[in-house]
């Protein structure tokens, strides 16, 4: 075989086929012509595999950028909706209250209720209370907090109203509209709207007050069926930091504090009473919720509303089975013209493989013909 090699080397072999004829015949010495079968063997299949990955990793790269800038994207539209929603609803909530408060505020400055006659009170008082169907009672409490005009009349000169926030503040001069209250007379949940009452000269000389039924500001703007919130829970705190609205009902009527939610929620609870914005939270089961929320001044109220981080996401499955499907059709793609330019390419090297395996078997034909075509040349 080294005699063979010797007469190779000097033989009139084209130099890059030579050389190739060289190498080869030196791994068969060195008894590594099995392994050499098998690279050539696997030559088209391994460029097809380049191909491959040339092709699909700056794909894959470039689908993984989309999908993440999407749902960039995609959370800051919610999170800006989120905040738009909460935010009107909150000033309509604000609004509504307003409403109850200029009602009382007018009905203070008449005369019936200015004369501290209680036939003259009741008679402006239940006429107010026909009117706005919200109302549960209508009270007038005189300085030393006993109730002289009650739209419930058994109740006059018999509650005591002193120790309420709402009626010290009246006599201080300040209009209230109270934290979330059990009402004695009915036992529903309300909030009070109370102003001073001052009589010609300017002195006040009681606070009337109006008991509005807490639910149907509820029912009006956070009821689901009501208001299409779709998947979205709203969460109501009152001035006195006690939640009055969550998707879990036992936490109703719990202070924040003594809730158990987690400190994002405190945070979140914090930020609401006094601005508007938004922020993630991670929810009692564990997952991120989206949550938005915005103030309700004239109580010192705050409204919360949080969604699933996982519905809000949902949009972008869609981008991601988009991006599997071209990712799959392109590979196919790449498979077939890789697999024709892989051909182009081996088949020239398979012809070489060939002429070194005619020559490893002692066939010198090729050359012979070499050298046949040459002398015709030259005669």
């Amino acid at each position: 075989m080294i005699k063979f090699v010797e007469k190779v080397r000097k033989s009139h072999i084209n130099p890059p086929i030579k050389l190739l004829l060289l190498i080869q015949l030196r791994m068969l010495l060195n008894g590594e012509g099995e392994t050499m079968n098998f690279i050539k063997s696997s030559i088209k299949r391994k460029l097809m595999v380049s191909f491959l990955f040339v092709g699909l990793i700056p794909m894959g790269i470039a689908g993984y950028f989309i999908y993440q800038l999407s749902s960039d994207e995609i959370v800051a539209q919610d999170k800006a909706s989120m905040e738009d929603i909460a935010q009107s609803t909150a000033d309509g909530m604000d609004q509504w209250l307003e409403r109850r408060m200029s009602e009382i505020q007018l009905a203070s400055q008449s005369e019936n209720i200015k004369s501290e006659e209680t036939d003259s009170q009741l008679e402006l008082m239940n006429y107010v209370i026909e009117q706005e169907d919200t109302f549960e009672t209508v009270v007038f409490t005189d300085p030393e907090g006993i109730v002289r005009a009650h739209t419930t009349e058994e109740n006059i000169d018999e509650l005591d109203l002193s120790e309420r926030e709402y009626f010290q503040n009246g006599m201080a001069g300040e209009d209230t509209i109270s934290e979330v209250l059990v009402s004695k007379s009915t036992g529903n949940r309300i909030v009070v709207a109370a102003t001073p009452v001052e009589d010609n000269s300017g002195e006040i000389i009681g606070v009337l007050s109006a008991s509005v039924n807490f639910e149907a500001l509820l029912a009006q703007y956070l009821d689901s069926e009501n208001n299409n919130l779709g998947n979205v829970e709203p969460v109501f705190i009152d001035g006195e930091d006690t939640l009055q609205l969550h998707e879990n009902e036992d936490l109703v009527g719990t202070k924040v504090r003594e809730s158990g939610l987690s400190e994002e929620w405190m945070t979140a609870f914090e930020q609401g009473k006094d601005q508007e914005g938004s922020m993630t939270v991670k929810a009692e089961n564990g997952k991120e919720t989206l949550t938005a929320f915005a103030p309700i001044p004239i109580a010192g109220y705050g409204l919360y509303l949080t969604t699933p981080m996982d519905t809000v996401l949902s949009v972008t499955d869609h981008i991601q089975l988009y991006t599997v499907l071209i990712t799959i059709i392109a590979a196919v793609i790449i498979v077939t013209v890789a697999a024709i330019i892989a051909g182009k390419i081996s088949n020239p090297i398979r012809a070489v493989t060939d002429k070194v395996k005619q020559v490893a078997e002692g066939d010198l034909s090729g050359e012979r013909q070499t050298r046949r075509r040459k002398m015709r040349s030259v005669s």
